[in-house]
């Protein structure tokens, strides 16, 4: 996952058989405009095809929010995603063939 800020801001690491995909944007507490919602989707994507991940947690950096939704401010980020079919924060509208859970700190 590279080529923008966004690469900074969705991070997807493995911890043994977990996958975590971690949103960090907290100066707009972890807001998810169209560059992030790329990103959750291709951190997704490679839970999906990774074998070995047995689990994905999602969690949100920092301690003030887990993350606030779509960034408002920045909503024609989103662009066609909100209108479409597409899911537009990232994964929102599909379905996990493993156990996904979300690992909230604040609010």
């Amino acid at each position: 996952m590279a080529g923008s800020q966004a690469v900074d801001e969705v991070r997807y690491e493995r911890v043994g058989a977990a996958a975590v995909l971690t949103i960090d944007r907290r100066h707009r507490r972890n807001a998810v405009d169209g560059p992030t919602a790329e990103k959750l989707l291709e951190g997704y994507n490679a839970f999906e095809a990774d074998e070995e991940a047995r689990v994905l947690v999602l969690t949100g950096a920092g301690s003030e929010a887990f993350c606030a939704g779509a960034d408002l401010k920045n909503l024609e980020s989103l662009g066609s995603r909100v209108l479409g079919g597409e899911a537009p924060l990232g994964f929102t509208r599909t379905t996990p063939t493993k156990p996904t859970i979300a690992a909230i700190n604040g609010w």
